[in-house]
């Protein structure tokens, strides 16, 4: 499995708050692409950030941080994570409870190996050249209290 490649890596899973890691927060990322050109390399040099994701939709990009505390977390947001080029706007969530973690096994009964390597890879080849096609951002959703009909 290690020389086929379907295997990653190793690690060991830490108890976050027995080291000190006591906040686990979600940030989702409102990015203005044309000015995010070094966001993925920003990104990873931030060691409060142990994981990132890239999204389709209006928040481009989820972020898993972990503080010692929400003091620490609130100076990471207002301090750090603002002063990312690109950030365009940040709506933030903490962790309350984990249910179900990414350790978790994987659902692959009845996967052929070889036929699911190559078809993520071609959709995400797809997605990356829509999304490098425009490089507008969405700019905020105009909601009004009232709904109008063309139709009486």
């Amino acid at each position: 499995m290690e020389q086929g490649g379907f295997i990653l890596g190793y690690r060991s899973i830490l108890n976050r708050p027995a080291i000190g890691l006591g906040v686990t927060a979600f940030a989702r990322l409102q990015i203005e692409w044309p000015r995010a050109r070094t966001l993925r390399e920003d990104i990873a040099k931030l060691p409060q950030v142990v994981a990132c994701y890239i999204l389709t939709g209006e928040s481009g990009v989820l972020l898993e941080i972990v503080a010692k505390d929400l003091a620490e977390y609130s100076n990471f947001l207002f301090g750090t994570l603002y002063n990312v080029a690109g950030v365009r706007g940040i709506q933030s969530s903490v962790l309350l409870e984990s249910v179900k973690e990414g350790s978790a096994p994987l659902p692959i009964d009845g996967v052929e190996p070889g036929a699911a390597v190559q078809a993520p890879r071609a959709k995400r080849q797809r997605a990356t050249f829509q999304k490098t096609e425009s490089l507008e951002p969405l700019g905020p959703r105009r909601r009004s209290g009232k709904t109008s009909s063309s139709r009486r």
